[in-house]
């Protein structure tokens, strides 16, 4: 099982275990869409908090998880639409980290803003709104783009310490990343770079502060998706492109109010 350890904890993924965690590449018929083809990945990535106090104060009751991307997918030389409605709102405009952005959905189809926190996949108004850390939807797995059970349907959910002072379980990322695209008149490249990191959650007396970060991604080769292999960026803190897509985060207000702020 490859475990990923950072400053707070560690990045896990491979095991069958609950919650299931995996990361492959996708390549094959899009789902109903016959004879779209669909490339791209899917990830199921768990986060582990240390219990030592030195580590993460007792005061911290929650540790989530936060997720940035660039997107570089081009359909016949032109830039796709994003998936996420209003994602470039929030990308880094110029510079060295042009085009990252933190990755979560803030608004509806109609532009209504229906959400202002920063967190996977947390949707939260207010900083009085609860932060989830259980699946906040039971129903029974689904299947996978393989076939196979992919999991609890909802993206992830953080982590809170358990009646015993101790963390109970991990916080969890799924996503599933995907281009689709008609072969017989499409040529499609690029790919698409992720960076997750940790945070504990500030307390009315601790910050928030960053625990780690690892990257993942994909890319085209041949008109395949090959995945990006899993590496540790930063063991404590987060990357430049990271603090980049932060302040344009911190900076962009959205439905004339200000975003959920990260530190």
């Amino acid at each position: 099982m490859p475990a990923f350890q950072v400053h707070g904890g560690s990045f896990w993924i491979g095991t069958r275990l609950n919650p299931q965690t995996n990361y492959f590449a996708v390549n094959g018929v899009a789902p109903g869409r016959l004879p779209k083809q669909q490339v791209g990945a899917q990830i199921e990535i768990a986060f582990d908090p240390s219990n030592d106090i030195a580590i993460i104060s007792k005061e911290v009751q929650t540790v989530s998880l936060v997720q940035i991307v660039h997107d570089m997918i081009q359909i016949n030389g032109g830039p796709v639409n994003q998936h996420n409605v209003g994602f470039g709102t929030f990308a880094v405009p110029g510079g060295a980290h042009i085009g990252w952005t933190i990755d979560q959905d803030v608004f509806a189809k109609g532009m209504a803003v229906i959400n202002r926190d920063p967190r996977y996949p947390q949707k939260r108004l207010t900083a009085k709104d609860p932060i989830v850390v259980d699946d906040p939807k039971k129903q029974p797995p689904r299947l996978d783009v393989r076939g196979e059970g992919g999991g609890r349907p909802s993206s992830g959910f953080s982590v809170g310490r358990g009646l015993d002072g101790r963390f109970s379980g991990c916080a969890l990322l799924r996503d599933q990343p995907t281009v689709t695209y008609d072969p017989a008149n499409d040529v499609v490249g690029g790919g698409m770079a992720f960076e997750i990191a940790a945070i504990a959650d500030p307390t009315q007396r601790v910050p928030a502060r960053w625990l780690g970060s690892v990257s993942w991604g994909w890319s085209i080769v041949g008109g395949l998706s090959v995945q990006t292999p899993i590496a540790l960026v930063a063991h404590g803190g987060i990357s430049p492109a990271f603090a980049a897509a932060v302040h344009q985060w911190n900076t962009t207000p959205a439905g004339g109010g200000p975003m959920l702020p990260l530190p």
